[in-house]
């Protein structure tokens, strides 16, 4: 190495704080936005960082920490050889001056306005308004109610329902996702997954797991290789609070139709993956490891997959019941999957990142998300189940084509708001094009700490991996 070295400008240093439960030395994060790499760091390996940035002297470096340290020359540059290596590898150091690169030139990798070039990937379509439960959390429960209410309202045929799955797969659709209300109360919903597969996509639903039982299981299942359900607690009386009901045996019917489901796969000779979906709040926190202790080894035929998603306020009297803090909920997160014998780091890093969803991208990720399709049981369009609001509307299915609200001019603005560099308060930035929690349309990762919670998860991932 020449004795002239140069940090690129483009690099940052940040001091993390202490992050409970999380096996590491390293107490800094150094990252390259113009690489989009990030690596964490010792106290050491932070101060060399700083030396170098402000001496760009190798000799002069090297004089310093040897009078430091009271270290010859030759044990400075042994011990600190693979350091400075991967450094000048991931482009943070070189020995000359170089133009760094404008992150604003990072270009999309899509066309975001060619429909038969969009990233599709799943549409989600409502096949009741009506749900068995009357949970506490549910975000879209005033909407559905307000539906069923209304002399005017025009629900979606099984017709209806093939033609949206029809131009969905030409528009090189992957998965059709079918929810609710609680969609196994829809007499068709085998009859529509079964016209998803044979579509050459994948069907999916979202069910409480309630009423699986009375379904034609085994064709069900021939059909489906994963789903969800969206199991708070195994505790009835906690389920009867956070379910709005006043019934018994709720984690026996579940657990019930979940060994129906067992015994047909062996008969079929495949797997399932099942999703268990618990909304984590103040009623059920400390109850959610009870949830992975009893199904983690019952099963041989299921494989289950855990979707822990922490409670999102309404607005109403019911965030006091059920609203937690993020340290409440990593935690309720961390004892739970802690029973799987799962690695502390990697249980940490999925719990920060709030299910992966937050994960930072280690390749440069231009936009925030990508909007499809919620379609609602009236036919009522939005780019997702969370943007189900008035400014977010684009069209009726029973009016138009889905390349129609492609076209809308709410869906023609919200492709170019969902470019990060659109977005005003994230778009100078040095995290812009690794985070993943940038303002998106549906407003569900606001922050007003967003940048240190981006560097947390940004540690923890290369800490964990």
């Amino acid at each position: 190495m020449s004795n002239k070295v140069i940090i690129n400008k483009n690099t940052y240093l940040y001091d993390v704080r202490p992050i409970e439960h999380l096996e590491t030395e390293c107490s800094y994060l150094l990252f390259n936005a113009e690489k989009n790499y990030w690596m964490p760091v010792d106290d050491m390996g932070a101060e060399l960082y700083q030396v170098i940035s402000e001496m760009n002297d190798m000799e002069e470096v090297s004089s310093f920490f040897c009078e430091k340290y009271d270290i010859s020359k030759d044990v400075f540059l042994n011990d600190t050889k693979d350091f400075f290596d991967l450094l000048k590898r991931k482009g943070i150091l070189a020995e000359q001056e170089h133009k760094c690169m404008d992150l604003d030139s990072i270009e999309l990798s899509m066309d975001l306005d060619d429909i038969h070039k969009y990233p599709f990937n799943d549409i989600y379509i409502s096949l009741s308004d009506d749900c068995n439960l009357n949970c506490l959390y549910c975000f879209n429960k005033e909407k559905r109610n307000a539906r069923k209410k209304s002399d005017n309202i025009r629900r979606l045929s099984v017709d209806k329902i093939k033609e949206i799955i029809d131009e969905f797969g030409k528009l090189n659709g992957k998965d059709v996702v079918f929810t609710g209300g609680e969609p196994t109360l829809n007499k068709h919903l085998i009859e529509l997954c079964e016209y998803v597969h044979q579509s050459g996509m994948n069907p999916h639903f979202i069910s409480n797991g309630l009423l699986l039982g009375r379904l034609d299981l085994e064709r069900l299942m021939s059909l489906v290789d994963d789903f969800g359900i969206s199991l708070d607690s195994i505790d009835n009386n906690v389920l009867n609070k956070l379910w709005g009901v006043d019934q018994i045996n709720l984690k026996e019917r579940i657990i019930e139709n979940l060994d129906k489901i067992e015994d047909i796969c062996g008969k079929l000779s495949k797997t399932v993956r099942i999703k268990i979906m618990p909304i984590v709040s103040k009623m059920n926190a400390e109850k959610i490891g009870e949830i992975v202790e009893l199904l983690k080894n019952r099963y041989k035929n299921i494989v289950f997959r855990w979707s822990m998603t922490k409670y999102g306020k309404i607005g109403n009297e019911i965030d006091a019941m059920l609203d937690i803090t993020e340290d409440e909920y990593v935690k309720s997160v961390f004892n739970a999957l802690q029973t799987l014998s799962y690695d502390n780091n990697k249980i940490l890093e999925y719990a920060y990142s709030y299910d992966n969803r937050l994960k930072p991208t280690h390749e440069p990720q231009p936009i925030t998300c990508v909007p499809s399709f919620f379609v609602a049981n009236d036919g009522s369009a939005y780019p997702c189940q969370g943007c189900e609001r008035e400014e977010m509307y684009l069209g009726n299915v029973w009016e138009k084509t889905l390349s129609d609200l492609f076209d809308s001019d709410v869906f023609v603005d919200l492709r170019k708001r969902i470019i990060k560099t659109s977005v005003e308060k994230c778009s100078k930035c040095e995290l812009l094009f690794c985070c993943s929690a940038v303002d998106r349309p549906c407003k569900c990762w606001e922050s007003d700490n967003c940048k240190e919670e981006c560097i947390k998860r940004m540690f923890i991932d290369a800490v964990a991996n």
